[in-house]
């Protein structure tokens, strides 16, 4: 709720973060922009596909890992070319004392806009914070840093409700 108005720019090439006013502006020349929607404390949702389903995706800056629901996990599992067959068990530990037992595993192609991103790993877990958003029957991810990171550059803009993506070349 506190970044209502504003804009965060994360350049990664630079290592530096900026917050400001929004002016409304559009994205900068060769940004990608990505339309999103705002929930609950002015989380902003976007439109994701991950593999062939269809889903939603949580910005999450704070959230050093990328989470799956289940539901997503279970989509991507009954589809031949959904996520690899590779699990392994994690934890996943959140911003209470609260430890709830995943599975990594790798992803398939996700692509929120016209970006595509691969081979990622994701975390699939039972978690609060996907009913929170009422995203427990939708497949849901959560983006982290892990994912949001693979870019040069990455905007929030919360006035225009809009990601902008400048992806490294």
């Amino acid at each position: 709720e506190g970044m209502r108005g504003h804009r965060l720019d994360i350049d990664f090439g630079a290592d530096r973060v900026t917050i400001t006013r929004s002016r409304g502006e559009a994205a900068p020349r060769g940004f990608v922009a990505v339309p999103a929607r705002q929930r609950r404390h002015g989380v902003l949702v976007i439109d994701a596909r991950i593999g062939p389903v269809r889903g939603r995706a949580i910005i999450d800056t704070g959230a050093e890992r990328t989470l799956g629901n289940l539901l997503l996990q279970r989509r991507l599992l009954l589809d031949a070319r959904g996520a690899g067959e590779v699990r392994r068990p994690t934890q996943v530990y959140g911003a209470t004392d609260a430890v709830q037992p995943g599975e990594s595993l790798y992803a398939p192609r996700i692509r929120i806009g016209d970006v595509v991103l691969a081979n990622l790993q994701v975390t699939f877990a039972d978690l609060h914070v996907f009913r929170y958003w009422d995203l427990e029957d939708t497949p849901a991810l959560l983006l982290g840093m892990d994912l949001l990171g693979v870019a040069s550059r990455l905007i929030i803009d919360y006035r225009r409700f809009e990601l902008q993506i400048l992806q490294r070349q």
